[in-house]
């Protein structure tokens, strides 16, 4: 279980660390909306696009136990939101299907213990003449969707579900091994920055 030694830690700190837990249970629960005024049922209906240009939602969505440098004030996870989150099979289903969610963005599916690529794996990840996919190369090679992947990762291992983790780690693995997605000079810097991010959360 993640966890912190508390006493490297102020009562203020502590403090403030519990009351962003309740609010992302709260969240989950259905009970409060995030900063940007969404309950988590409404993120869930959004289209991929949404998703894709939608800066402030994964910090909800999948949070980490650290401060996020791309939205300071989203909430970060306590012990106690941890063992909520691991111990409530209500918790557990809205996280699994928020998990199921993110997996469809990407053009992923679940088969068996194995995350494997689906059919709309080549569209979503190498998008159409009117958008993007999540794959394609972004301007200086950055990629937010790297960013976003070490997140989700990050955040299965914190609520326990270090086998989800492994399975998606494993197939990001083999489509960096997949010469059709690393022979592009313009992509190959960001996928192997991505690939030894993802690494490290494992």
């Amino acid at each position: 279980m993640r966890s912190v030694d508390s006493t490297h830690m102020t009562a203020g700190d502590e403090q403030k660390r519990s009351e962003e837990g309740k609010r992302l249970l709260a969240f989950y629960e259905g009970g409060c909306r995030n900063d940007a005024g969404q309950y988590l049922e409404e993120i869930l209906q959004w289209t991929d696009a949404q998703l894709e240009h939608g800066h402030r939602q994964v910090q909800w969505l999948c949070p980490n136990w650290n401060r996020s440098g791309a939205d300071p004030t989203a909430p970060r996870l306590s012990n106690e939101a941890i063992t909520r989150f691991r111990q409530t099979p209500a918790l557990q289903e809205k996280v699994s299907r928020v998990f199921d969610r993110w997996l469809a963005f990407f053009g992923l599916t679940k088969k068996g213990d194995e995350i494997v690529r689906d059919s709309s794996f080549h569209v979503q990840a190498e998008g159409t003449t009117e958008a993007p996919g999540w794959l394609a190369p972004r301007n200086n090679d950055y990629n937010h969707n790297y960013s976003r992947l070490t997140r989700i990762l990050h955040w299965l291992q914190s609520l326990g579900k270090q086998d989800e983790a492994m399975a998606l780690f494993r197939c990001l693995e083999e489509i960096y091994r997949d010469p059709k997605y690393t022979n592009r000079i313009s992509e190959k810097k960001a996928l192997t920055y991505g690939i030894k991010r993802w690494a490290s959360r494992i």
